[in-house]
């Protein structure tokens, strides 16, 4: 999980300094506005999704920890009650 996230959080950051990069560029140039744009656009985006995707990512952890935690209590009460 905390693998995935940093896969995504790069390949976002990556998205940045193109969409800078294109925005530097001479306005001159025929479509390099509309490209600037765009870019922007995709950068948000993704940036959204990240970020819901990190919320996600920390409500699914938070409920394999609180799984983890019940199981751990049943697997302790049974034990207790086969040892007698």
């Amino acid at each position: 999980m905390v693998n995935a996230a940093a896969a995504l959080n790069a390949a976002a950051g990556r998205l940045s300094p193109v969409v800078r990069a294109v925005q530097a560029a001479d306005t001159e140039v025929v479509g390099a506005s509309t490209l600037a744009t765009q870019l922007d656009a995709a950068d948000h985006a993704v940036t959204a999704m990240l970020e819901a995707l990190g919320t996600t990512l920390a409500t699914l952890a938070g409920q394999i920890i609180k799984a983890d935690a019940e199981y751990a209590a049943t697997d302790i009460t049974l034990s207790r009650k086969a040892a007698g």
